[in-house]
């Protein structure tokens, strides 16, 4: 986070009390999803229970972050240099007029990208071949026709064709939910949640905690040195192993 004065003001007289309008962020084991079936936006009772009738005035809106960039139809991961996805920008925007209506303009939101160091890729062989497999219906909201996934670091080499999408991507994402996404009532910019680390049996995304710490910090400074380009607003990252208040001492000081 900057240190100007600016910046520092606008932490000031944060409310204490807020919600997780999170519904976004649901189920992002399916590419890119189905509205209303495997997630779904927040209603307009949704916003006036929570904003007009309870007087909310702070909000987390956790998203998938593969929900909001367009995806290559090859392996599922985001396309190098890719735009938004429009339909994302609109809902963004519809929602945030509602809570500004219910909240005569006071409500700060802080949107953040949901991914835990993480990316879903369409699922591969012990070759790194695509298996083109499907969900079984009932493993996918009861639709059929979506492919199997796997998760993967962002990092160098996750594509399945050998490319990448990294820091550098996950940074010029940012950048661009920043133009396309600010908004007075926006408080700051979430970077992330929740980077862990993992050794299971046959997983693409297995890390240690240690390359883990050096992955994330290498690739927030990335993301952080883009975003200073298009934004002064606060930020804030997420701390490691889910940012659990048992393993802060260890994980994250």
């Amino acid at each position: 986070m900057s240190n100007s004065s600016s910046v520092i003001a606008q932490l000031k007289n944060i409310p204490l009390v807020g919600i997780n309008l999170g519904s976004v962020a649901n189920a992002g084991q399916i590419l890119p999803g189905s509205a209303g079936t495997h997630y779904q936006w927040p209603t307009r009772d949704t916003i006036t229970h929570w904003v007009k009738n309870l007087g909310v005035r702070l909000i987390r809106f956790p998203f998938e972050l593969q929900r909001a960039i367009e995806l290559s139809t090859i392996d599922g991961l985001p396309g190098q240099g890719a735009n938004l996805k429009q339909e994302f920008v609109d809902k963004w925007k519809e929602m945030l007029k509602a809570i500004s209506d219910d909240s005569n303009g006071e409500a700060r939101i802080i949107p953040d990208p949901h991914h835990y160091m993480r990316l879903h890729r369409y699922q591969t062989d012990a070759n790194g071949q695509l298996t083109g497999q499907l969900y079984p219906s009932k493993e996918a909201g009861n639709q059929d026709g979506w492919k199997i996934t796997e998760q993967v670091l962002i990092q160098e080499g996750n594509s399945a064709g050998g490319g990448s999408w990294s820091a550098v991507h996950l940074a010029n994402f940012h950048q661009k939910l920043v133009v396309a996404c600010d908004d007075p009532m926006v408080l700051g910019w979430g970077l992330g949640n929740e980077p862990y680390a993992s050794n299971s049996a046959g997983a693409k995304d297995n890390i240690t905690a240690p390359a883990l710490e050096t992955l994330y910090i290498s690739t927030m400074n990335t993301v952080l040195k883009a975003l200073r380009n298009s934004s002064r607003k606060p930020v804030f990252i997420c701390g490691l192993q889910y940012a659990s208040a048992k393993d802060w001492a260890t994980a994250s000081v």
